[in-house]
């Protein structure tokens, strides 16, 4: 995504450099004042000339001044992402030099640009990160200008409406682990033992047996395949997640987004094993599906999951995918209910899917 930012009103602020420079100015004016000597008066008259061109320069060099910015629509909680900025100079005949570009209320580092020409463009590349999922507006910019001398900075604010979705972490999920699971009993699991039906060749995924990687056909495409056996005879598979608030769990909110991330990870994990994966919570419903495509829309469904108050229809909803012949997960945050086995199912225990 592609915007340019509207441009607000500049601001003039004095630097510890500046100020000390103005306390010497003083000193020395009230020297001149008090003994006449003309050498004095030259140099405060010097000193003067210093504070005023740091202002009139710094004022200059903003104008006729542009941002753009561009930032992915997605990115992952706590993952960095770049965010791609590009200041441009419409002036026809004078540079603009030492600019620094900081995030935000100035207090974040940013990036520089030392030497603009008129009419060209510069082009800087920031690190952004969320720490929470959902979406987000990305903190306007500010370009910050002390040429030359650094005795008076003057910055000016570029905002715009760029939201970017945070989506939840997803690790690495051990799926033999998953297939040992009581609810997991309506799957076929893809064994290596002979007698299965060979199906075809794919990428490697990270989990799979590594009996089943193709030697040869490997070496000879400079990445891991492996050999794909029977598919699953129920290929729906439903992550039922229970978002209920537990007020008897002290770290709720930290138990509520592993169990988010784990239900991404499962989801992933399945998806990119040609499975058809369907996401039921409290509040909602995500239909099967599979494919890229699904696997976005999964995503953005988790990112901007939140806590409900009562399940009352979450049990029904659970069990009315049995008519489906569908293979039922159930996720919660509550980790005495981890590896128990309920009405629906068995509860997954994050400790023995997730690695590290």
């Amino acid at each position: 995504m592609k915007r340019r930012t509207r441009k607000a009103r500049g601001y003039t602020r004095i630097t510890k450099v500046g100020w000390g420079h103005l306390v010497i100015l003083t000193l020395g004016l009230m020297a001149a004042w008090n003994t006449g000597t003309n050498l004095l008066y030259i140099i405060v008259g010097g000193m003067a000339s210093f504070v005023l061109l740091s202002y009139g320069l710094s004022f200059f060099l903003l104008r006729h001044l542009t941002l753009h910015r561009s930032a992915p629509k997605a990115a992952y909680r706590g993952c960095p992402f770049q965010v791609h900025v590009r200041v441009e100079n419409h002036r026809r005949w004078f540079s603009a030099a030492s600019l620094r570009l900081q995030r935000g209320n100035g207090t974040q580092g940013g990036g520089y640009v030392g030497h603009l020409p008129a009419g060209q463009a510069a082009r800087l590349s920031l690190e952004e990160c969320f720490e929470k999922r959902g979406e987000h507006s990305l903190d306007g910019y500010r370009v910050v200008c002390g040429f030359p001398f650094g005795l008076i900075e003057r910055h000016r604010d570029f905002h715009d409406e760029i939201e970017v979705l945070v989506y939840p972490r997803v690790h690495i999920v051990r799926a033999s682990a998953l297939q040992r699971v009581p609810s997991a009993s309506q799957m076929s699991s893809q064994s290596s033992d002979d007698g299965d039906e060979y199906f075809g060749l794919r990428e490697y995924v990270p989990g799979d047996d590594i009996r089943r990687i193709a030697w040869r056909i490997s070496a000879r495409l400079g990445k891991w395949i492996v050999r794909e056996l029977a598919q699953y005879q129920s290929r729906l598979v439903v992550l039922a997640l229970d978002t209920t608030y537990n007020s008897t769990i002290d770290d709720f909110n930290e138990r509520f987004e592993e169990a988010v991330e784990l239900v991404a990870s499962i989801a992933i994990m399945l998806l990119r094993r040609r499975n058809e994966v369907s996401i039921i919570t409290p509040d909602g419903l995500l239909e099967g599906g599979d494919g890229k495509g699904h696997e976005r829309r999964v995503l953005e469904l988790l990112a901007c999951v939140t806590v409900s108050e009562e399940k009352s229809t979450f049990s029904q909803r659970v069990s009315s995918m049995d008519s489906l012949n569908a293979v039922v997960f159930l996720i919660s945050p509550d980790p005495e209910a981890w590896g128990t086995t309920t009405e629906n199912g068995c509860v997954l225990d994050p400790r023995e899917l997730v690695h590290g």
